[in-house]
């Protein structure tokens, strides 16, 4: 179903069949009487629905907004923003609580030297306070480091990341589980 807060296209849509309907109507002669007026229903629509599009963010659009910040963190290695990122709440398989996440994340990207790293696929199944994701990445380093620059320099990762939504509207990864790297069956442990 479409989301007019995400989309604007059933709204302009809808506006260009209003449109079409007071040309036709003027042309047929039986609106001789009214105004030019009438066009502004159409445009107020087609602005209506640009500004909901821009204005208003939704829960998927506030999770793909965390997403996009946490690849440019990994990209960065700009530990400013990691407490926007991962929840105070956060705990895996691995990592008890969100500071041991961020001194493994240290050590770990402290070692790797990324030179690109691309969504590739993503999936969401959102609920009304939490939301998981299925998520792969590619991920391409550079080969001057000793410790990654063995065989490959190419990986393709999948990751399960669970959200929570914040009293503030954000949403923030409170879990996230490596799945595979490179087809392969992959968690936590196998990260240098």
């Amino acid at each position: 179903m479409i989301n007019i807060l995400e989309e604007p296209w059933l709204l302009l849509f809808v506006s260009l069949v209003i449109l079409g309907g007071i040309v036709l109507f003027r042309q047929s002669g039986c609106g001789q009487e009214f105004s030019g007026k009438l066009f502004f229903i159409p445009v107020g629509i087609a602005l209506l629905a640009f500004g909901l599009d821009r204005f208003v963010r939704t829960d998927r659009e506030a999770i793909e907004y965390t997403l996009n910040r946490s690849i440019r963190f990994v990209r960065t290695r700009n530990f400013d923003d990691f407490d926007n990122i991962f929840s105070p709440n956060y705990s895996d398989a691995f990592h008890r609580n969100r500071v041991q996440l961020r001194h493994f994340c240290e050590s770990s990207l402290a070692m790797a030297d990324i030179e690109r790293l691309s969504k590739r696929r993503f999936t969401l199944t959102l609920k009304t306070d939490n939301a998981e994701a299925e998520l792969s990445v590619l991920v391409r380093l550079r080969s001057l480091t000793q410790s990654y620059a063995g065989s490959k320099s190419l990986f393709f990762v999948e990751a399960r990341l669970h959200f929570e939504a914040m009293p503030d509207g954000r949403w923030l990864i409170c879990s996230c589980e490596l799945v595979s790297l490179n087809n392969q069956p992959f968690s936590w442990g196998g990260v240098p």
